[in-house]
């Protein structure tokens, strides 16, 4: 069944499927309007999280999915991101890591199998912001995406609502490529 109020996959339940009923997808394909209108087909397939038993309670994730960890530590984040990211590529997805903290990496530099971009964060938002939207324009449709904590953009952002502005621009078009995206928040960081 369902996670409860207050446990801690509840949250990521909410987040999988606040938008989309269960039985819509799997009817139809969504139809998704990009910027210049022309309308395309995005198949919500299936994708795993890596733990068998998170995915049979959520139902697993589908493509078009952003999904926020929320973690007490980046080594919780990266036992979620490895699980993740070995099933991405069992199943030949491409795997792109955007790289922009100062904590450990998530991902393990793999030479060939997973992309990774490193960018600077230290430029201010609007530089970032579109560092990483011509990253994802550049890279395409139907790719894995692992990006560092949100949490550390603080040191450089100084503010909440400029880490959620980044999210809520970043992941609509993230949704129109038909990617699945991983970000991470440190719990007791944000306000």
């Amino acid at each position: 069944g369902r996670p409860g109020r207050g446990h801690p996959l509840s949250r990521v339940h909410a987040l999988t499927r606040r938008h989309r009923p269960i039985q819509a997808l799997r009817a139809a394909p969504a139809i998704v309007h990009p910027s210049d209108g022309e309308p395309l087909v995005a198949f919500h397939s299936c994708v795993s999280t890596g733990w068998d038993s998170l995915d049979q309670i959520i139902d697993q994730l589908r493509r078009g999915d952003n999904v926020v960890w929320q973690v007490d530590n980046i080594d919780d984040c990266q036992r979620r991101v490895t699980a993740f990211v070995n099933r991405a590529l069992a199943n030949s997805e491409r795997v792109v890591y955007v790289r922009f903290a100062r904590h450990l990496p998530l991902i393990e530099e793999r030479s060939d199998l997973v992309t990774v971009h490193r960018l600077d964060v230290g430029q201010g938002f609007e530089s970032f912001s579109s560092q990483v939207h011509t990253l994802i324009t550049r890279e395409g449709r139907d790719i894995f995406y692992v990006f560092d904590s949100l949490s550390d953009l603080l040191h450089v952002w100084a503010t909440d609502l400029m880490i959620g502005d980044f999210f809520f621009i970043t992941c609509p078009y993230l949704f129109e490529l038909n990617t699945v995206a991983y970000f991470a928040l440190l719990r007791h960081r944000h306000s």
